[in-house]
């Protein structure tokens, strides 16, 4: 997979922490929002293709947001006639424009520059000014980039058009024991790229904290004390290189990885003491699994001190990380003496 090359050259105006829409609960009012000429740059050959992709990219990710009412483009392009540098906000303010974007763009045979510049008509203020870049194949991260300044200007919250989505998969047409692969999708449903492609079964993915690498469990033949053994394996993916490399493969489960915010350990669900339980993990692999489960001190709503964990009794699985990472959730199904 091509690492992503992504750029924030400048701000030639900070980021506003005012809000400027409030977004709760589901009667929001969409504010009318005007997109300018996408317009090219300098030395920039004029390309009508990348213009308009570059307009549809950014007005599909806005209207995701459904805090807009659209001014049509016709209107739009009929008073966006001044250069970057200038702005008629009286012409936008007598056809209900409260929010325009304009932009410009460059392109060359190695980057993509693409100028944005947004405003309160109604406020008679630019709200921010920001150039962007990337390689020439990143244009719809590119646009994300701008999508989520707009909306964090806007709302002052984050979104999600710079989040990716990992899922397994398998064929429907195949009905008797289909292979599940891992895939990686943009969260607007672009971009599906298949990570595994091993005709086995590939589950529970996971992202570690560096966004660059994620784990998963993935059934295959190794050696395992001198044998050959059919089992679970718990591999780390390099998304950058596709480079793969068992974690853990321990006798019966290496499952279910999630791992700390600071990425220092995880938490897997192994099982060769002969119970599922819950151990942490190193994120680079080889050191011995750390009892984690066993250690814990639990207590029904009935009771008032904490009851003596038995190992024998384990049964602990699908671990995850508060954001805090100083607590956790998990499942359990254990025999209470």
């Amino acid at each position: 997979m091509r690492t992503l090359l992504l750029f924030f050259l400048f701000l030639s105006q900070s980021l506003s922490a005012e809000i400027y829409l409030s977004v709760t609960g589901a009667g929001v009012r969409r504010a009318k929002l005007g997109i300018g000429e996408v317009k090219p740059l300098g030395s920039s050959s004029p390309s009508e293709g990348l213009a308009a992709k570059i307009r549809t990219l950014l007005q599909s990710d806005l209207e995701f947001m459904n805090l807009f009412e659209f001014i049509p483009e016709s209107a739009s392009s009929s008073i966006d006639k001044e250069s970057l540098e200038e702005m008629d906000y009286t012409k936008w303010s007598n056809i209900g424009t409260s929010f325009v974007i304009r932009l410009g763009f460059r392109s060359t045979s190695d980057r993509l520059t693409l100028e944005a510049s947004f405003y309160d008509i109604p406020g008679q203020k630019r709200i921010f000014s920001q150039t962007y870049q990337s390689q020439p194949d990143n244009l719809v991260r590119l646009v994300h980039e701008l999508s989520e300044s707009i909306l964090k200007a806007l709302t002052g919250e984050q979104g999600l058009f710079k989040s990716r989505i990992l899922m397994v998969c398998h064929d429907l047409n195949r009905k008797r024991s289909p292979a599940k692969d891992v895939f990686i999708v943009n969260a607007d449903g672009s971009n599906l790229l298949r990570l595994t492609d091993d005709k086995t079964l590939s589950t529970s993915p996971s992202w570690m904290n560096d966004g660059t690498h994620i784990t998963y469990t993935q059934f295959e033949f190794l050696i395992s004390r001198g044998l050959r053994k059919r089992g679970a394996v718990l591999k780390k993916h390099n998304l950058s290189s596709g480079a793969r490399s068992v974690l853990y493969f321990k006798d019966g489960m290496n499952s279910g990885a999630t791992w700390s915010p600071n990425g220092n350990r995880g938490i897997a669900t192994m099982s060769f003491t002969g119970r599922p339980e819950l151990y942490f993990i190193s994120p680079a692999g080889g050191s011995e699994p750390e009892p984690l489960s066993r250690a814990f001190q639990l207590k029904t709503l009935s009771q008032g001190t904490p009851q003596t964990v038995n190992p024998a009794l384990l049964f602990d699985v699908e671990a995850h990380w508060s954001p805090t990472g100083k607590e956790m959730v998990f499942k359990t199904y254990r025999d209470w003496e």
